[in-house]
C-alpha cells in the first residue's frame, strides 16, 4: 500500500490496466455465451439443424421452396423438416384506431410444419395449416398485434392488405 501511495502514477496506470483487462473478458465471455453456450428456447434444441443451399450464380445462400419440397421428398435422415425464408412485406391500411401509415414489415415464410417443429404453440388463432398452400394466411408476431393493432384478440380472422394482396 505504501509503494502504491508513494507512486500514484503507477497506481492509476495498474487500475486502468486491470479495469479494462476485466472489462474485455466480461465482453469475450457475454458475445460466447449468447453466440456458443446459451441453450436455444425450445424442447430439444441439440436436434435442430440448419440446412442452406449454395447456388453459384447467386449471392444468397438460401434455399427455394423447390429445393425444399425435393429435400422432404428424398429425406431419410430427419424426423420432420420445415422451410424458413426472410421477406419483405407491406402492411397497409388497418391499425387498432383505424386508419394507418403504411408499414415495412420483415417477414418470415413458413412451411406448414415449422411451429410444430420448433415445438410452440400460438398465443391466439391456431398454426398454420397443409391446405393453407392455397390461401395466403398470415401469423403476426406479439410485438406487431401489440403496437399497431393494440393487442386486440378480435384481429384474428381479419383481412390484412399486404403488398397489395389479401391475408
Amino acid at each position: 500500500v505504501r509503494q502504491l501511495v508513494k507512486s500514484p502514477g503507477f497506481t492509476v496506470l495498474a487500475v486502468l490496466s486491470l479495469a479494462l483487462a476485466i472489462g474485455a473478458c466480461s465482453a469475450v465471455f457475454s458475445l460466447a455465451n449468447a453466440l456458443l453456450v446459451r441453450i436455444m428456447p425450445f424442447p430439444n434444441p441439440g436436434q435442430l439443424v440448419s440446412v442452406e443451399s449454395v447456388h453459384p450464380k447467386q449471392r444468397s445462400a438460401s434455399a427455394g421452396p423447390a429445393d425444399f419440397r425435393d429435400w422432404r421428398m428424398q429425406n431419410t435422415v430427419f424426423e420432420r423438416m420445415a422451410y424458413a425464408s426472410f421477406v419483405s412485406l407491406n402492411l397497409t391500411g388497418q391499425s387498432f384506431s383505424g386508419f394507418a401509415e403504411p408499414e415495412l414489415l420483415t417477414g418470415t415464410q413458413v412451411s406448414d410444419d415449422f411451429f410444430p417443429l420448433l415445438g410452440v404453440a400460438p398465443a391466439l388463432g391456431r398454426w398454420l395449416k397443409a391446405e393453407d398452400k392455397e390461401t395466403r394466411v398470415v401469423l403476426l408476431s406479439h410485438r406487431l398485434w401489440l403496437r399497431r393493432f393494440g393487442a386486440r384478440p378480435e384481429v384474428v380472422g381479419q383481412t390484412l392488405t399486404m403488398n397489395g394482396y389479401g391475408y
